[in-house]
């Protein structure tokens, strides 16, 4: 394995339930499932992706170990306060009705 000196870019994965899911009981135990070290396991030997934020990833461990022996820098896109702002856009209204057409295109029959 090798990894950039000078930055890793560091990608995060969100679980989440939709508002007025029809099952959300069901979205929050998924939630807690898929973030948890059994999931981590299966996710990796399916997808060989690590995950940085738990020991139970041996690849993610492996990563981390890499990343701290040659000093590099992770680095996120939700380190940037210009990116981050850039999500504001959604409390907008142009972005809460780009958001209900998304959710309608989405809507199983």
């Amino acid at each position: 394995m090798a990894v950039f000196k000078d930055l890793v870019p560091l990608t995060y994965l969100f679980h989440i339930t939709r508002k007025n899911a029809r099952h959300p009981n069901a979205g929050k135990l998924f939630a807690l499932w898929a973030t948890g070290p059994e999931a981590t396991q299966i996710f990796e030997k399916y997808s060989w992706t690590g995950n940085i934020a738990t020991k139970a990833s041996k690849v993610g461990s492996g990563v981390l170990e890499e990343v701290a022996k040659i000093g590099a820098k992770l680095v996120s896109w939700f380190d940037s306060k210009e990116n981050l702002s850039k999500l504001e856009w959604f409390g907008t209204k142009e972005g809460e009705a780009y958001e209900e057409k998304i959710a309608l295109a989405l809507k199983v029959k």
